[in-house]
């Protein structure tokens, strides 16, 4: 687990979660590639979040290898979402 939630406690019931099964993870079927310049590796995810986010955060790693990204601002969980699956709607 790694967090960044320094600047007020984690609360699930407050806090806002980006939950990402294993195969988001590189780009697997069903999710679109993105630029050449990125991945979905979790680190590189982190990383994103540490240059763009000035909330709180936390990622967690679950039993089955999915991911929970949670953010304290719930725009900062949308912006984050938006950048790593952008999904074009209609």
């Amino acid at each position: 687990m790694n967090n960044n939630s320094t600047k007020s406690d984690f609360n699930p019931r407050t806090w806002h979660p980006i939950r990402l099964p294993y195969s988001a993870n590189g780009g697997k079927r069903a999710f679109p590639k993105l630029n050449t310049f990125s991945s979905r590796e979790p680190e590189d995810m982190r990383l994103w979040i540490d240059q763009n986010c000035k909330g709180g955060w936390r990622h967690e790693i679950g039993e089955d290898d999915n991911s929970i990204f949670w953010f304290e601002a719930q725009a900062e969980a949308l912006e984050f979402a938006l950048f790593w699956f952008p999904f074009k709607c209609v």
